[in-house]
């Protein structure tokens, strides 16, 4: 059993890298997502609802965000940016709008995620409609927008106590 966890993802461009995170599901678990989905259902983010997959070190991995700390990896790399776009594969980009995924791969993706500056959002409708503001507001300002974003998430995070689900 492999502690990390690798996936290649899009980047800026379009351009694939292999985003590596603490694995905190059974090895094996990407290959039976739908069989599960079709058992307990799917949140408003399209996540299986109350995952059996995820471990029991995993469940407090995630909620702390320690899972994410081989990302600094990909930051340092130079793959990632702090304040961003979630990371995905070329299948899941596929499930989004064509102008969506044409103005997210315009950047770097993000350690953070932008949309995570509101708190969690509870529908992929609410998530992308985040995405789409941080995006316009990037375009217009990208280091303004990027130092305001990091401050929300350190808020979130701190004084809101934003954890993952």
């Amino acid at each position: 059993m492999s502690f990390f966890h690798r996936r290649t993802v899009l980047g800026k461009k379009k351009v694939p890298f292999v985003q590596y995170k603490i694995r905190t599901m059974h090895e094996g678990s990407e290959n039976n997502r739908k069989d599960l989905a079709d058992l307990t259902g799917l949140d408003g983010l399209g996540k299986p609802r109350n995952d059996p997959r995820i471990t029991p070190i995993g469940i407090h991995l995630r909620k702390y965000g320690l899972d994410e700390l081989p990302q600094l990896y990909n930051l340092l790399r130079g793959d990632m940016t702090f304040v961003g776009i979630r990371p995905h594969t070329e299948s899941e980009w596929a499930s989004f709008s064509e102008d969506h995924r044409k103005n997210a791969l315009e950047y770097k993706p993000g350690l953070f995620p932008a949309a995570l500056a509101e708190g969690i959002p509870d529908t992929i409708d609410r998530l992308i409609l985040s995405e789409q503001k941080y995006l316009a507001s990037k375009k217009e300002r990208p280091f303004k927008t990027d130092a305001i974003y990091l401050a929300k998430l350190f808020y979130q995070f701190i004084w809101k106590g934003l954890r993952s689900r």
